[in-house]
């Protein structure tokens, strides 16, 4: 098999939107005119030879700046597509397609958001890892996906926001693997019977549990709530702790969670401080004792669905990337920059984002969004399960879309590199996969 660069240089300005250099219509003709492969973008940079040539020499040059090393992850130029671990190795999602019926207990490997699954995505392959940030009450920035923490049980649902909850409270809702024994009272040896059934009124009282959206308080009728559980069990990470057990060169697309209801159009300015204070100053904390140990500062995203946190974000941290999610109509709310890619797009361009996430399961129908976002000079990832279809990430990679967050990252590496020659893609030569460093 052949080793192709995991990026190929490209200039600071396709990070930036300030300083966007690249015309519309370069980005039209790269579009179009593509030879023969596609690879996965990896990380770290690793030098390779081919026939004598040396591929990619240097890691250092491409990091830089957090924002200038992951827009390099999407050079629209380069002849590979970065693949980003959505919350790790995957969400715990329910598959309601493929189990109808509910279960008794949602179960699944690894937890999602926990640090074993950010590794295992990285070792399978992963190019970065993208991962939702909350901030408790007390002000401590940790890793969670959904609006609301459920616990009790399904006839007597607990609905809590991580606002809600102290550091503490957060570290207390999963325990680790080695502490379950002792929480399933009825396997401890000599426990008495009243106390064993004492301790298990508890646990299912702080049992996690999981609807299918995770939006909105959950209600005892709700015939999707279901118990949360995982094989291997791991305290849910701050974000503090997330920078110092990922190794450096692995990249982070930071999604700002804000848990305001659907029909607000607009988060009060508030709340918008409330969440980005924490978070950037444990990003600017992480980066300065990365610099201490003689490391480069890490590549980094922010990313969110709300406009007003990504307009904030873009004033407070220009010279990084940051780009506006869009469901395209795949969720209910009350701003259209939400639920349309056109109204997205004008939207993302107009506040000089670097770039729009879409959902890719919506992209389907609107394929045309991806030239739209490119002609307004925007870089463009997709997320969502269509993605685990790697004929449908050649697909996209063809139309321009250069990033893709993905919930299986080893069945769309293996796909990719058995497609081999499977689809067009740009580059001279045709590379190859090449193998991601075990982590």
């Amino acid at each position: 098999m052949l080793l192709a660069p995991a990026l190929v240089a490209a200039p600071t300005s396709l990070l930036n939107p300030l300083r966007r250099s690249v015309s519309t219509t370069a980005v039209a003709s790269a579009s179009l005119n593509l030879s023969q492969n596609m690879a996965v973008a990896h990380a770290p940079l690793v030098s390779t030879v081919e026939d004598g040539r040396t591929l990619a020499r240097d890691v250092e040059p491409l990091l830089g700046k957090p924002g200038t090393g992951f827009g390099r992850l999407l050079d629209y130029r380069s002849n590979v597509v970065a693949l980003g671990g959505h919350r790790g190795l995957g969400a715990n999602y329910w598959d309601s397609a493929a189990s109808p019926t509910k279960p008794s207990a949602l179960r699944f490997p690894v937890r999602e958001n926990t640090i074993p699954s950010f590794l295992k995505s990285v070792a399978a392959g992963a190019s970065f890892i993208e991962f939702d940030v909350q901030v408790t009450g007390d002000g401590v920035p940790v890793i969670w996906h959904d609006n609301y923490v459920i616990t009790g049980t399904p006839e007597a649902p607990i609905n809590r926001l991580i606002a809600d909850l102290t550091y503490a409270e957060f570290c207390a809702l999963v325990p680790t693997s080695a502490d379950l024994p002792l929480q399933k009272a009825g396997q401890v040896a000599g426990l008495r019977a009243e106390d064993a059934a004492a301790a298990e009124r508890a646990r299912r009282r702080t049992r996690l549990l999981r609807a299918l959206g995770g939006d909105e308080p959950a209600h005892r009728d709700d015939p999707t709530l279901a118990g949360w559980e995982c094989d291997t069990e791991e305290r849910l990470p701050s974000l503090a702790e997330l920078f110092a057990a990922m190794p450096p060169h692995v990249a982070f697309d930071i999604e700002v969670k804000v848990a305001v209801p659907s029909h607000r159009a607009h988060t009060p300015s508030r709340e918008v401080d409330r969440l980005l204070g924490p978070i950037l100053a444990g990003v600017d904390a992480a980066q300065a004792a990365a610099r201490s140990a003689g490391q480069p500062p890490r590549r980094v995203l922010y990313s969110s669905f709300d406009p007003d946190v990504c307009a904030e974000l873009a004033h407070r941290r220009p010279d990084d990337a940051v780009m506006f999610l869009s469901g395209g109509g795949a969720y209910r709310h009350a701003d259209p920059r939400r639920t349309s890619f056109a109204a997205a797009v004008a939207w993302a361009a107009a506040a000089e984002l670097a770039g729009v996430i879409f959902h890719a399961g919506r992209l389907r129908a609107e394929p045309g969004a991806v030239r739209a976002a490119l002609d307004a000079g925007l870089q463009v990832m997709t997320y969502g399960l269509d993605n685990v279809d790697a004929e449908y990430v050649q697909e996209q990679y063809r139309a321009g879309v250069h990033g893709v967050i993905v919930d299986d990252v080893s069945r769309v590496v293996e796909a990719l590199t058995q497609a081999g020659a499977g689809g067009p893609s740009r580059g001279a030569s045709p590379p190859a996969v090449h193998a991601a460093p075990a982590v």
